[in-house]
């Protein structure tokens, strides 16, 4: 974990909230500010503001620059993917996603990436959260989101978790 401040891309809020948003209020209280941007909020139907707060999820606004770049931005990032990389450049926040375009332009610009999934095995590893709910968790994501949370990245996960457990 390189940076104590995150920032969530859609994809991790949605596979939280619908499988267990107690997983982020963990990342909050145990391994540093945990954020998303206002903007991201209107593309997320399963939690709003007021649910981040309830959360521990802190609510950042964008600077009007951020947005401005992120308006005019070319490429596969959506406008949310653009502005979630030009906060975490601009103020040094680890970026939480799992899609690979978003990814590869964090990596392109020296922003520190996380996998979502990440967090779960930070939180195991320093005993946050037990194996048992970490491995629920992740099957629950792969269940509704298979296309991108494979059962292949789910046995790594499982693997890994499991091989902290037993330390």
């Amino acid at each position: 974990m390189v940076s104590k401040i995150f920032i969530l891309d859609a994809n991790v809020l949605i596979d939280y909230a619908e499988s267990d948003l107690r997983v982020l209020s963990l990342a909050a209280s145990h391994l540093g500010q945990v954020s998303v941007a206002s903007h991201l909020l209107g593309e997320v139907d399963q939690i709003d503001e007021q649910d981040c707060r309830d959360l521990g999820i802190v609510v950042v606004e964008a600077t009007m620059d951020q947005v401005a770049e992120a308006a005019t931005g070319r490429g596969s990032l959506s406008f949310e993917d653009r502005l979630c990389l030009a906060i975490a450049r601009d103020e040094g926040y680890s970026c939480v996603t799992n899609d690979r375009p978003l990814r590869l332009k964090c990596e392109e610009l020296n922003v520190h990436v996380l996998w979502g999934l990440e967090l779960m095995i930070e939180l195991v590893r320093r005993k946050h959260l037990s194996s048992q709910a970490a491995i629920a968790t992740a099957e629950g994501i792969h269940a509704r989101n298979p296309q991108y949370i494979t059962a292949n990245i789910i046995g790594r996960f499982r693997a890994k978790v499991r091989s902290l457990s037993a330390k």
